[in-house]
C-alpha cells in the first residue's frame, strides 16, 4: 500500500471541499487533474510506463489531501480517495463521456482541460478545452518546456508533437486519475489524531530543533514557518500506510454516521479554478 498527503495550499477551510482539483463526480467518485504535476509525473513513471491506461483498483494507492493555512491554525483531512484507474487526458476525454461527467466536462474550469488532436488517427498532441490553468498549461504535461519546443510545434491554445515524434515520448506528465471516492469534508474534516501524528513522525525528515503537531503536520522550515511541502507530497508504504488508512477510516465512517444522523446533504460547489500545482 501507498499513501499519499498533500496540503491543498489555496483552500484553507479545514472543515469543507469545494476545490476544482480534486472534482468530485458523485458519491463513489472523485476525478483528480491536472494538478500536483510531480506527483502525476511520478505515478506516470511507476504505473503507467507509456501506456494511456491501467486499471488500479487492486494496487492500494491513496492520495490525502488536507487544507492549507489559515488564522486559526486548525489543519485537517478533507478528502480522501484509492486511485482505481490512472489515464492519459487523451484517454480520459475519449472515455469519461457517462452523463455523470457531464457536469465536470462542461464546467468553464473544467479539470478535464485537455482535448486530444489527431492525424491519420493518431494522438498528435493536446489543445486546451477549458480556462483550467489559462497560460500555464504546458506545465501540465510536461516540464521539460525547453526540450518540448523542440520537438513540437506550439500555439496560443495547440501543441503538437513533430513527425517520428509520440506524445508518450515528450508529456511526461500526461496522467490523470479516477479514484474511489472515501472522504470528502462537507461540513466536518478529520482531525489529524496523534497515533497519525506519531506515524507521520517515522516518516518526515526532521531537524533536532523540528517538530510535528496537528498543524504543523510536515514539520517547519529553518525560518519558523509552517513547512507545506510546496509542489510535493509525504509518501506512506506498506504497514504505516495501511494503520494510516485505518486510522483515517475509522474517523471518515465516525463522520458519515453522524452526518446522516443530522441529515447533512449539502451538495459540495466547485471553485472557479482554484487548484494546487
Amino acid at each position: 500500500m501507498r499513501v499519499f498527503l498533500y496540503i491543498l495550499s489555496v483552500w484553507h477551510d479545514p472543515d469543507t471541499c469545494e476545490q476544482g482539483v480534486p472534482w468530485v463526480v458523485d458519491d463513489s467518485e472523485i476525478f483528480f487533474g491536472p494538478c500536483k504535476r510531480r506527483l502525476r509525473a511520478s505515478l506516470r513513471a511507476d504505473y503507467l510506463r507509456g501506456q494511456a491506461h491501467r486499471d488500479m483498483s487492486s494496487d492500494d494507492v491513496f492520495v490525502v489531501g488536507l487544507n492549507g493555512a489559515n488564522a486559526e491554525r486548525l489543519r485537517k483531512i478533507i478528502w480522501v480517495g484509492k486511485i482505481t484507474s490512472l489515464m492519459t487526458f487523451a484517454h480520459a476525454w475519449g472515455t469519461l463521456n457517462d452523463p455523470r461527467y457531464r457536469e465536470m466536462r462542461e464546467d468553464r474550469y473544467s479539470p478535464l482541460h485537455l482535448q486530444p488532436l489527431f492525424e491519420s488517427g493518431q494522438h498528435t498532441g493536446y489543445r486546451l478545452a477549458s480556462e483550467q490553468h489559462l497560460g500555464q498549461w504546458l506545465e501540465d504535461l510536461t516540464a521539460k518546456l525547453t526540450s518540448v519546443t523542440k520537438n513540437c510545434v506550439i500555439t496560443d491554445d495547440e501543441i503538437k508533437v513533430n513527425p517520428g515524434r509520440s506524445p508518450s515520448d515528450v508529456f511526461e506528465r500526461d496522467a490523470c486519475l479516477l479514484l474511489e471516492r472515501r472522504f470528502v469534508a462537507n461540513g466536518r474534516g478529520i482531525d489529524l489524531s496523534a497515533p497519525m501524528l506519531d506515524i507521520l513522525r517515522q516518516v518526515v525528515p526532521l531537524r533536532p530543533d523540528d517538530s510535528i503537531d496537528a498543524y504543523a503536520v510536515f514539520g517547519t522550515r529553518l525560518d519558523g514557518s509552517v513547512e507545506g511541502k510546496a509542489g510535493g507530497w509525504v509518501e506512506l508504504a506498506g504497514g504505516l500506510a495501511e494503520r494510516f488508512i485505518a486510522l483515517v477510516t475509522r474517523e471518515a465512517d465516525t463522520i458519515a454516521a453522524l452526518e446522516r444522523q443530522q441529515e447533512v446533504g449539502r451538495v459540495p460547489v466547485h471553485a472557479t479554478g482554484a487548484c494546487d500545482c
